[in-house]
């Protein structure tokens, strides 16, 4: 009876490490993906208005995503030669849309990263600033 036992308690171990592996890429982290993103003007109705990748100084840019394939949080960063700010996000399902917006203070050409918790990049769009 007790080697019934343990090799059922074995098997369960077993079954959830697997089943954990399944849902987890080799170098630890999710398998969150992003799926679409774009930038533009506003967002409504949880979905981007006006897709743009020229903006006007002193306006607001909106990045909208759609990720799946995991849960947690992610880091947009906009970036405009030396300046630099991150917002993180969470997400909470699969799939999950979301958003950010960023003032435009600086003319030029910027990029805006989105990163998973682990610090890889998920997607880099580029934009300009007039």
């Amino acid at each position: 009876m007790k080697k019934l036992f343990f090799i059922s308690v074995t098997l369960l171990a077993l079954f959830v490490f697997v089943s954990q592996s399944a849902f987890t890429k080799q170098d630890g982290s999710t398998g969150m993906t992003v799926v679409e993103a774009k930038l533009g003007n506003d967002v409504q109705d949880r979905m981007l208005t006006e897709e743009a990748t020229e903006f006007e100084l002193n306006s607001k840019a909106y990045v909208w995503l759609k990720l799946s394939g995991g849960t947690g949080d992610i880091t947009v960063t906009w970036k405009n030669g030396d300046y630099s700010h991150s917002t993180t996000l969470s997400v909470g399902g699969s799939p999950w849309r979301t958003w950010a917006e960023k003032t435009l203070r600086q003319s030029g050409e910027w990029t805006v990263s989105v990163t998973s918790s682990d610090g890889a990049v998920l997607k880099e769009l580029k934009f300009t600033v007039k």
